[in-house]
């Protein structure tokens, strides 16, 4: 070997992140007391001062004391978070739940039980907080474990003061003691469509092209700019199937077609065919009749591609598409052209699409890589095995102390190893993985824990809180804790979109959809440009 590359080699080990170590925790006896004030635009929460959003207060309403859930469950649980839609939220904590309140009823539901539970009181919504009473309160929180403790709760009428204490016990995580919050300012929105109330919802299709939905019934195609390219008199999906093509299906009347950017059809679909995207100037398309079931492939006038007989295929990538040839106990894939021809033998029990000239295939339970004439560039060896991104892919083996998770290059030389145990991709995203504890908790809930991983190593907080949030090109979507105003950060936490929405879409393509509450529930959309 070269020096050069030994020195190379050398400083790629020196650089490899640490293997990942097991989350450290215990669970503690604790006790929480919030006391509230009528009037104050704060409360405490174990003696720390829990400052309220502008504008807001704690109130009373029908003789009752009135209390915001949010900000109390985020002051015992970090990770608290409220979703909510036009008459109805739902709490999520870290160890129970979730609790779905409804805001027109004295009730709540814990679970998906279904059973309802009277409430003292109604619920009251103030954008994303949730305003409940003390009793209310006990018994949400009664949910996760806590009991009433101390004098339970207290009324001192001279002050107009309220306190509750509560007892549980809490799974306390080294190093989660507190959620990381966006830092900085973002930049102001860049709208491409003004906010309007002309549509009753806006979806994002991709491409830069979205279906809305019109006043009685009607639908339209819209460009970012929100001018109409297609209008439907009836409602309709519309389905962005790439490469200018659009998948077009009456709610009512049962018809699909599909259609150009400007409307015009491109071909018929008939009732028995499922069409994927096109890639690579080809769709996958999926035939069933009765007990019967066949794939192929068509190009976007509709003609298909003479293939051999197939039960199973993915999208075109590189010039190869994986298709499975025999179905059954034991199922045979390999890869077919562009005109159709069996280009790698089907000898596999499953086969990936091709990335970066490497394709992730299964033989005799083991996973590993070929190249696009078929040839093993990593012998099939592995218990579980990711595409490759930038070079990189993971892999899973057993090792000298059991399951181990590494990350390799393309030609197979493991680069760093990710830590020991069963480590999976996270939501089968092949750029992350997660690594997953379970705990049994005294009140009978079971615990997941959750760690997380890139090809270098541990995530830090930040990187956690936005991936779990659904990161759509690079940025999260994430909630302003002061004004409970909707933004856009980056993996590091960063603001890049200032918090300015009360409702937020995923990037796709490079916009998003946001909008703004009104007061009677409706929503004011519009579309932004990513910067």
């Amino acid at each position: 070997m070269k020096k050069e590359i030994c020195f190379a080699v050398a400083m790629l080990l020196l650089a490899a992140p640490a293997a990942a170590q097991a989350l450290e925790w215990e669970i503690q006896d604790v006790t929480h007391t919030v006391t509230a004030k009528v009037g104050e635009n704060s409360l405490m929460v174990d003696e720390k001062e829990i400052t309220l959003p502008e504008g807001r207060t704690v109130y009373t309403k029908d003789g009752r004391i009135m209390l915001p859930l949010l900000e109390i469950a985020k002051a015992i649980d970090w990770n608290a978070s409220i979703r909510r839609t036009r008459d109805r939220a739902v709490l999520y904590m870290n160890y129970g739940g979730p609790v779905m309140m409804d805001t027109k009823a004295s009730a709540f539901v814990y679970g998906g039980n279904g059973d309802y539970i009277e409430q003292p009181g109604k619920m009251e919504l103030q954008d994303e907080e949730v305003f409940v009473s003390p009793q209310a309160l006990q018994n949400i929180l009664g949910l996760y474990g806590y009991t009433a403790s101390g004098d339970g709760i207290r009324w001192d009428n001279s002050t107009r003061t309220a306190s509750i204490c509560l007892s549980g016990k809490e799974l306390k995580i080294e190093g989660r003691e507190k959620k990381p919050e966006p830092t900085g300012t973002g930049t102001q929105p860049v709208y491409t469509m003004q906010l309007t109330q002309g549509y009753g919802t806006i979806e994002n299709i991709g491409g830069g092209y979205f279906e809305a939905a019109g006043r009685g019934g009607i639908t339209f195609l819209l460009d970012t700019e929100g001018n109409r390219l297609q209008t439907y008199t009836e409602a309709v999906f519309i389905r962005n199937l790439g490469e200018g093509c659009f998948e077009v299906s009456s709610v009512e009347k049962m018809w699909r077609k599909i259609v150009k950017v400007n409307g015009e059809t491109a071909f018929a679909l008939p009732n028995s065919w499922n069409i994927g995207e096109f890639s690579e100037g080809l769709a996958p398309v999926r035939e069933k009749e009765r007990d019967k079931e066949q794939w192929g492939f068509v190009d976007r006038t509709g003609t298909r591609l003479k293939t051999p007989v197939l039960y199973d295929a993915e999208p075109f990538s590189e010039g190869l598409a994986a298709v499975c040839t025999e179905k059954g106990k034991k199922e045979k894939w390999g890869y077919i052209d562009k005109k159709g021809r069996l280009a790698v033998k089907a000898e596999f029990e499953y086969a990936d699409s091709f990335r970066e000239g490497l394709a992730h295939v299964i033989r005799d339970g083991r996973h590993g890589f070929i190249d696009k004439e078929g040839q093993e560039v990593i012998p099939p060896q592995y218990l579980h095995a990711t595409g490759f991104q930038n070079g990189k892919a993971f892999v899973t083996e057993y090792g000298s102390e059991g399951t181990q998770t590494w990350v390799i290059d393309k030609t197979g030389e493991k680069l760093w190893l990710v830590g020991q145990g069963a480590i999976l991709p996270y939501k089968e995203n092949a750029s992350f993985l997660q690594r997953q504890e379970m705990i049994e908790m005294p009140y009978g809930d079971t615990v997941r824990l959750h760690s997380f991983y890139d090809v270098y190593g541990e995530l830090s907080a930040e990187n956690e809180v936005w991936l779990e949030n659904n990161p759509s090109e690079e940025l999260v979507a994430v909630m302003d804790e002061k004004t409970y105003r909707m933004g856009y950060a980056d993996r590091e936490l960063n603001w890049v979109i200032a918090p300015s929405f009360g409702y937020v879409g995923n990037f796709k393509d490079g916009y998003a959809v946001v909008g703004k509450y009104m007061s009677d529930g409706t929503i004011e959309y519009g579309i932004i440009k990513k910067p």
